[in-house]
């Protein structure tokens, strides 16, 4: 009998704890997204090099899904939750802002023209960027939306 009471009392101590858990569970979550976005960006780069080949990347805005071409299965699709929304995405053109929910971006491997920021934002309006400059083919995230800084960026001789 004496067990069954502390079971329950363990059980009831874990559920507050869970639920003082569930309040940090949205920051988790962006971060977590914001890093499997980051290693597939970084994936898709390293496969362009090994390759010497295009690998396209397809961005769905309205799902928050990304998934490399031709690859399937999970390495190649990162699914953000419904909580998690794509801000806005910027090339080294300059800010996508057309009405087309799906867009391509291409890996090169002379690292030509795929640089990219794309931010990310969860249900309590916290956002963070996932920047890859290809030039020196390293990926980074930061707190906040990144600003373009893509002359800035560039060694000056």
């Amino acid at each position: 009998m004496e067990i069954i009471v502390v079971v329950l009392i363990i059980g009831v101590i874990s559920g507050f704890a869970m639920i003082r858990y569930d309040n940090d569970l949205p920051e988790s979550r962006l971060y977590a997204n914001a890093r499997s976005i980051a290693s597939l960006i970084q994936a898709a780069h390293t496969k362009s090099m090994s390759k010497g080949t295009i690998i396209k990347m397809e961005i769905d805005l309205e799902n928050a899904v990304f998934s490399l071409n031709p690859w399937t299965g999970k390495l190649g699709r990162v699914e953000c939750p419904e909580q998690i929304s794509i801000l806005e995405f910027t090339t080294a053109s300059g800010v996508e802002e057309d009405d087309d929910e799906l867009h391509d971006i291409e890996f090169n491997p002379q690292g030509v023209n795929s640089s990219l920021i794309i931010s990310i934002s969860n249900e309590n309006e916290q956002t963070v960027s996932i920047v890859f400059n290809a030039l020196i083919g390293t990926t980074s995230i930061h707190d906040g939306l990144y600003e373009e800084q893509w002359l800035e960026d560039v060694p000056r001789f």
